[in-house]
Formats: structure tokens, sequence, C-alpha cells
């Protein structure tokens, strides 16, 4: 009840001040009046008595703002009064106001951009099942560096000859031709091994996905299309499973759309329009894709070092065996310069668009400029330029790095942000374990940038 009552009572001063500040103004009066009355009494003139409750009780007007102030309308009263203030200050002041507000504007706006930025793609996990367990695997090169891209025969002798995984999948991406509705496009397809979705622990939207028994030479057709390209071109049609996509001349049937929030191996940004079995990658021509790249599910218990021991152990036999029987000695060294390197994969391939890449550029630069502002005020534009791209050079997931294993590789891999190889893995704590010493100087060699 008293809460009742003191928000009444704080409502009423605010909105009916003058009648409220009457009522207090007539409650002092007949205070001060008493007051008076019991000096009078003791035998004091009216002057000396009301000077001497004066002096006892101080300013009225002091008792006034004491009054005022016990309740909570006061803040409310004070802040509103501030704001009408500052609203006056900043109207005498154009020239000054814009500038402040384009300040606050500007702080407020990049801090936003930098956190979703940061929360998107270093923060947030993939949202699959147990995206911990998720690793990509990687190779050392002879001559030093790393590499993703594996023949397919690769990817089949790893997944069937190991005891550390409890699914592996490869996938490729690709541009390829799309009729629907007799209009022509080229739109973003990936081809994944069909365990894919068995392995993420990824369920369909609508409809269902596709397995490894839709992953098999002479089967029908069948398409898993992303939840943007179900909006964009069936306008979220739930009719669209059983409908006929044609891609490259060959009738696919579309069988289900993924969840609104998967965007494939990325937590966020584009993913693929459409996903199709590994079996079809040969048919629709993609004879320049030649290399896959590979993603894992560890074992419950299993350890990344565990995994990788038992990977080199089948991936070193592989090689020796593709080498055939005569091997010269300087082949066998290289053999066995080739070892696997886990790099995790919880949060994704963090490969952005060109949008977040341009913006991540930005960022750095901004980074990088307060660095030389710091060291030499009088750095030049020039000076500027030439160091960054010394740091870039020098950057492990550069674009030197790109893997040359096919032209179309190349293309593919040359976009791609130098966050994505080295600085996810530190920044998530995660250790990226090579049973070889060029994996342990690689990621010595992450772990110094500054």
């Amino acid at each position: 009840m008293s809460l009742l009552r003191s928000l009444s009572d704080g409502l009423r001063s605010l909105f009916r001040k003058e009648r409220v500040e009457g009522e207090l103004d007539e409650e002092l009066r007949d205070f001060l009046e008493m007051a008076t009355d019991e000096k009078m009494k003791q035998g004091m003139s009216r002057e000396d008595a009301l000077r001497a409750v004066r002096l006892e009780r101080g300013s009225l007007q002091v008792t006034k703002e004491v009054v005022r102030s016990a309740g909570w309308e006061s803040f409310v009263d004070t802040s509103w009064q501030d704001l009408r203030f500052a609203a006056r200050t900043l109207r005498k002041s154009p020239g000054f106001t814009a500038v402040a507000v384009l300040t606050l504007a500007l702080g407020i706006g990049a801090n936003t951009a930098i956190f979703s930025l940061v929360d998107t793609f270093l923060l947030r996990a993939l949202p699959v099942k147990d995206p911990q367990q998720l690793v990509f695997i990687r190779a050392t090169r002879p001559k030093g560096g790393t590499h993703g891209d594996f023949p397919y025969a690769t990817f089949e002798a790893l997944r069937d000859r190991n005891y550390s995984f409890s699914g592996m999948f490869a996938w490729d991406g690709s541009r390829v031709s799309a009729v629907l509705n007799g209009q022509a496009e080229l739109i973003d397809g990936d081809f994944v091994s069909g365990n894919y979705w068995d392995v993420l622990g990824v369920a369909a939207f609508l409809g269902r996905t596709f397995n490894a028994d839709d992953d098999q030479p002479g089967k029908n057709p069948v398409a898993v299309i992303s939840y943007d390209f179900w909006q964009r071109r069936f306008a979220r049609d739930p009719a669209v499973v059983g409908k006929t996509l044609y891609l490259g001349r060959i009738p696919f049937t579309v069988v289900g759309v993924t969840s609104p929030r998967f965007f494939g191996r990325n937590v966020a940004g584009r993913s693929a329009d459409v996903v199709l079995p590994m079996a079809f990658h040969t048919q629709l021509g993609l004879s320049d894709h030649d290399t896959f790249e590979i993603m894992a599910r560890l074992k419950p218990g299993m350890t990344a070092d565990q995994a990788c021991a038992d990977l080199d152990v089948g991936f070193q036999q592989f090689l020796t065996r593709e080498a055939g029987s005569l091997i010269s000695p300087q082949m066998q060294q290289e053999i066995r310069a080739q070892t696997i390197v886990l790099r995790a994969g919880s949060r994704g391939e963090s490969q952005p668009t060109e949008n977040f890449a341009t913006e991540m550029r930005i960022l750095a630069g901004y980074r990088f400029a307060d660095r030389v502002r710091k060291r030499s005020e009088s750095a030049s534009g020039a000076g500027f330029g030439a160091a960054k791209r010394d740091r870039c050079a020098s950057c492990p997931g550069s674009r030197a790095s790109a893997v040359d294993s096919s032209i179309a590789h190349r293309k593919r891999l040359a976009g791609r942000s130098r966050w994505s190889f080295g600085t996810p893995v530190r920044q998530l704590g995660w250790q990226p374990s090579s049973c070889g010493s060029l994996g342990q100087r690689l990621h010595d060699s992450i772990s110094t940038q500054p």
C-alpha cells in the first residue's frame, strides 16, 4: 500500500506542481506559527519568538528543498530540467551540437559493428550438434606451410582407415548453372559426401536431407536448397519439396530446405544456394575441381593428438602406396614430411563474405594506424601503406600461403581473409596438433603474431 501511496503522491507532485507547492507553503507557515506561539507562551515577544524559531529551524526555502528531494519525483523533475537546459544550450551552438551528435553516432555505430562482427565470427559456435567435436583436416607441405585440399581418393582412405572419428565428410564449392521456371542463373553450390548432414547433426527446416544412399552412382539426383534461396526464388512456398531444379541440364529433385540459422561450415554470412551429393560432381563437368576439403567429428573422449597420430599412419601409407614401388630417397623424405594437422572447427571455416573481409581490413587498418601514430606521429601515408603490405605478406594466412593444387582452388582460396587460418585458432584457445616439427613451428609463428 505504501508503494502505491508513494507512486500516487509522486505523480501528483509532477503533474499538479503549483497546488502541491501551495499546500507545502501552507503547512510550513502553520508549523512556523505554532512554534512562534510556543515561544510567546514562554514570555517572548512575537518578533523575538519569530526570530528564535527561524534561527532554530533554518530557512524555509532550504526546508522546502529537503521535503521535495525526499521523493522519487524530484529525480525525474531534475532530470527533465537538465534535459531542457541541455537542449537550450545545444540550440545556441549548432556547430558544437552537430560535432557532438556525429561523434556519438560514429562511436556507438563503430562499437556496435565491431561487437557484431566479433560475436558472429569469433565467439558464436556453429549451430550444429556438439560443435566442439568438429575439426578441419589439413596437411603439411614438404617445403613448408599447410594445405587443406585432398584428392577424393585420399579422403576415402582417411575416412575408411581411422579409429578416432565418428564421421568424416568432404566438400567442394563451385558456381553452377541453374534453370528454374525457364529462368537461368549462376548459383553457389556445395558438393558434399553423403554423410555431410549426419556428421554435422543438422536436420532440414522443411522436407529432409540426403544421406550416403543418395550419394551413389545411378541414384536419382536430389538437392537440398538453402533457406535464403527458398525465400528468394520460391517465395517460401511450402510445396517446394518435390519440385525440379535443372542444374547443368540435369534435373534435380528438391528434397529439403535448410534452417535459416544454418550457413554450411560458417557461423554466418552467405551460404551455398544448393547442396548436392558428391556423386554428381563429375557429371556437372567440374573437371578442374580435383581436390576437396575435409571435416570430421572426433569421437567422445578422443584428443586431437591421438586423432592426428591415428590419421598420420593411414595418410603416409596412402602416399607411399600411390607413389608406387619405385620410390626415390627424396620422395620418401617428402612423404615423411607430410603430416596431418587438425584445426578447430567449432566456429566453422571463418571464411567471411567479401563485405565482412572488407570491414575486417578496415578495422585492422585502424588498429595498425594507431600503432604507427604512437610510434611516430610524423609517419607518412606511403609509409603506412608499405608497412601494412609488409604486415600482410608475413601473415601465415595471407594470399601467399594459398594452396596451388588446382586453378579453381587457387582462385577460391585467394579471396580468403588472413583471419581464416591462424588467428581464430589462437583466439579460441585451440592448440593445432601435428605429429611433426613443422606443424609446431607453424603454430609457434602464429602465436607470436602481434
